[in-house]
């Protein structure tokens, strides 16, 4: 029986073959474990926000606006938080201690979403009430009174209610944890017939008595 003896050309072929292979499964599996960003672009309305989720990332996570007075920027478990401030475009650069990727980022007009109050103003007589309608607030809301003595102001349930205490003007600031609105507060007497008084004229003697009937005392 006589031996097969390859060609010593062959055996180099197929050892540089089977190298080749090796590189390009690496490179796919470093390929798999980088890190990425989604999405990879975003746009925004001035006051809204928004996040970023981020997967895959090696050692620790960094993020830095490209304009801070435009968007800000923070990470935490995963995801980055955008918070528009003002128009234009910029980048939100994401790192970890391999990769930096860049986000980019697009604010336009201030968003049509936010908080708002009907009606815009308000006429009371002293000792009414009226409502106030509140609605697409964001976070707590809160109430206040310029002047407390002219209008006290509550507020639950999306409504706020104010009542006239006496002839005045004042204004009701509504807010909640992004902007506020203020809704002016007009008071009037309870009544537009002036004060009478009935007879008159009266008269009487020395000694004698007669009666006045008074009417819309204020």
């Amino acid at each position: 029986m006589h031996a097969t003896t390859v060609p010593l050309r062959i055996l180099l072929f197929f050892a540089a073959l089977f190298a080749f292979g090796s590189v390009f499964a690496d490179s796919d599996d470093e390929s798999n474990q980088s890190l990425r960003v989604s999405p990879s672009s975003v746009s925004m309305k001035v006051g809204d926000t928004s996040k970023i989720k981020v997967s895959k990332a090696s050692g620790r996570v960094s993020v830095a606006s490209g304009d801070k007075s435009m968007v800000s920027a923070t990470y935490s478990n995963n995801v980055v938080t955008l918070k528009a401030l003002k128009t234009g475009s910029t980048r939100v650069k994401v790192s970890d201690r391999s990769v930096s990727l860049n986000v980019g980022v697009t604010v336009n007009g201030t968003s049509t979403s936010g908080l708002t109050v009907s009606p815009s103003a308000l006429n009371l007589t002293a000792g009414a009430t009226g409502s106030i309608a509140v609605a697409n607030a964001s976070g707590t809301v809160s109430v206040k009174s310029s002047d407390s003595s002219v209008a006290t102001v509550t507020y639950a349930s999306g409504t706020v209610t104010v009542k006239g205490l006496k002839t005045g003007s004042a204004s009701i600031e509504v807010k909640d944890s992004k902007t506020s609105k203020t809704v002016a507060v007009t008071v009037g007497s309870t009544s537009g017939t002036a004060m009478t008084a009935s007879p008159s004229y009266l008269a009487i003697s020395v000694g004698s008595s007669g009666k006045v009937t008074v009417a819309n005392v204020s």
